[in-house]
């Protein structure tokens, strides 16, 4: 199975959630030694070869940033980040989402956004709220299957 985690290098700190197969790496920060070196949303501009490519994209704590401002480059997941990531699953490929509240947000308000981001291009399979067993911080992963 072909695995992509953004927001992640090789030199990048791992969560508590398993792998799936050997995955490949995602980080805008070369010094974090990636697979590839680019932001999810210019990935296919950078990287058009890999389209369709992935059974499983992982997008691991990275922010969610469902309103960005436009004409500005943007940090977190954005709604032209899932369509990236829409597009570099196989049909009915998985994107599973790993992110803790930021800001003062709540769980629920986080799922909420995220709902609103994967509404249209994903179905949500799954939304559990998951303990760091290291840090104790509690994340939300969402797995959303490809329309």
């Amino acid at each position: 199975m072909r695995t992509l985690v953004v927001g992640r290098g090789a030199m990048s700190p791992r969560s508590s959630i398993k792998d799936v197969g050997q995955p490949e790496t995602m980080d805008w920060r070369g010094a974090n030694k990636p697979t590839y070196v680019t932001s999810l949303e210019n990935a296919l501009t950078k990287y058009p070869f890999l389209r369709g490519q992935y059974e499983d994209v992982f997008v691991e704590r990275m922010g969610v940033n469902p309103h960005p401002p436009q004409g500005v480059t943007s940090t977190g997941l954005t709604p032209a980040g899932v369509n990236v990531a829409r597009d570099l699953l196989r049909p009915w490929g998985m994107l599973r989402i790993l992110q803790e509240p930021t800001a003062g947000q709540s769980l629920s308000q986080l799922e909420s956004d995220l709902r609103a981001l994967l509404s249209s291009e994903f179905i949500i399979v799954n939304a559990q709220q998951h303990a760091d067993p290291k840090s104790g911080v509690v994340h939300l992963l969402v797995a959303a299957r490809k329309k």
